[in-house]
C-alpha cells in the first residue's frame, strides 16, 4: 500500500513560508523547562502566529534554515577564496 499526501498552497502561503522569522528566544534561554512566557517568547510567538495559522510553520522553518545555511557557505566560499589568493601568493596551489 502507498499513501499519497498532496500539498495544496493557497493564496498568500508562499509568501509566508519565504517570511524571514526572528530567532526563536526560547533556543539559548535559561529558564528552558521553567518557562513562565516572557516577553522575548510574546513577540516570537505574535511574529510567528500568522505562519502557525495558515499550518505552514514547519516549511518556513525549513525556508528560514536554508536561507541560513546559504549565508554560512557564502562565507565559507569567501574565507576559502581568501587563503587560497594568500597561499598561491607564497607559491602553495591548492
Amino acid at each position: 500500500m502507498k499513501v499519497k499526501t498532496e500539498l495544496i498552497f493557497e493564496d498568500g502561503d508562499i509568501n509566508l513560508i519565504k517570511t524571514i522569522l526572528p530567532k526563536n528566544p526560547c533556543t539559548d534561554c535559561p529558564a528552558k523547562g521553567r518557562c513562565n512566557g516572557c516577553y522575548k517568547h510574546g513577540e516570537y510567538a505574535k511574529a510567528i502566529n500568522p505562519i502557525k495559522a495558515a499550518n505552514v510553520l514547519e516549511y518556513a522553518l525549513m525556508y528560514n534554515r536554508a536561507i541560513e545555511i546559504e549565508g554560512f557557505l557564502e562565507d565559507l566560499t569567501k574565507e576559502k577564496q581568501k587563503l587560497v589568493a594568500e597561499l598561491q601568493n607564497i607559491g602553495i596551489e591548492i
